[in-house]
Formats: structure tokens, C-alpha cells, sequence
């Protein structure tokens, strides 16, 4: 008996929450928001080529795009000095370590490099540093962030599940 009322109890929630319009949107497909960076580089085997970009923002989640054989750093325009160098650096974004292909940048210079030090072909590449706005959605939400409801579904729901509780209660009284 107590499981036919949790499934009383339940429906009514599961058919609230899948029909009624929430605060999730449906996005389509990406498009540009704001392209930083897009060049194509040529690199002669064992060597690298550099060019500089500027981030006007703070920018979070920038996509980095490559080939799938190219090295790409991404470098700070203090870093890029000890790269050249060949001092110890840091980088912002390193193509070898982060197969993700995105980097968060504060406002300031940056450096993008494609590495070609270690091999024995040359690479020809078009690399891009963009901010993506997908169409109808503003900027993309977090990879780990929920669908958020709004205040009227999560009223109907609870309404709907009072309702079940108390028909619940009738039906067991009988």
C-alpha cells in the first residue's frame, strides 16, 4: 500500500516538472560571439612561430581551435619573453595537457604559439581564439549547471503533490 501512494505521490511531480515550460532554454547551434584570434600558421620543422593577440575582458571557457597534430601554447606576454629566451614558463594554455581546448584569460596580451620544435614535418594550421554565444541562449552555461526552474512550475508541483497526498489519504481511510 505504501508503494502504490510514493507512486501516487510521484507522478503527478515527474508530469509537472517534464510538461511545464522551465527556465532552461533549448539552444541552436553556435555561432561566433567574438573572435580573438584566427591565423593561419606556418611553422618549418624544429621551430615555432608566434603572434600576438589582445583580450579587451576578463573572458572565461574561450575555445581554442587547432589541428588535430598541432602543438599550441597559449602565453602571456610576460611568459612569451621567457620562452624566447628559454627560461622557465608558464602557459595559459598548453594543446598537450589540456585536450579540452578551452582557457580563461584576464584582460592583458597574449601570445599564440605553435611548437613544431620537436618534429621533423612542417605545419601549416589555422589556429582561432573565440568566445562562442549560441544562437537565442546569450552566453553558454557552465558544463556542470542544472536546468533551473521557475517559481510557478515548482508551485503547480507541490499543489499537484498535495493533491496526490490527499488522495492518498481518502482513498486509505476508505
Amino acid at each position: 500500500m505504501k508503494g502504490v501512494m510514493w507512486g501516487l505521490l510521484a507522478i503527478p511531480l515527474l508530469i509537472a516538472l517534464v510538461t511545464l515550460p522551465g527556465g532552461a532554454q533549448a539552444c541552436a547551434g553556435g555561432e561566433p560571439g567574438h573572435t580573438y584570434f584566427e591565423q593561419n600558421m606556418n611553422v618549418t620543422a624544429g621551430n615555432y612561430t608566434a603572434k600576438q593577440f589582445n583580450v579587451d575582458k576578463n573572458e572565461g571557457n574561450l575555445h581554442v581551435g587547432f589541428g588535430e597534430h598541432t602543438k599550441v601554447f597559449i602565453l602571456s606576454d610576460a611568459q612569451m619573453t621567457n620562452f624566447q629566451s628559454g627560461k622557465n614558463f608558464t602557459v595559459e594554455y598548453n594543446s598537450s595537457t589540456d585536450p579540452y581546448r578551452y582557457v580563461n584569460l584576464t584582460k592583458g596580451k597574449y601570445w599564440t604559439v605553435v611548437d613544431n620544435r620537436a618534429s621533423t614535418v612542417p605545419v601549416n594550421d589555422k589556429v582561432t581564439v573565440e568566445r562562442y554565444a549560441l544562437k537565442g541562449c546569450g552566453d553558454p552555461a557552465p558544463i556542470s549547471s542544472l536546468p533551473e526552474f521557475q517559481g510557478t512550475q515548482v508551485i503547480v508541483a507541490l499543489v499537484l503533490v498535495a493533491g496526490a497526498v490527499v488522495l492518498a489519504r481518502k482513498t486509505r481511510t476508505k
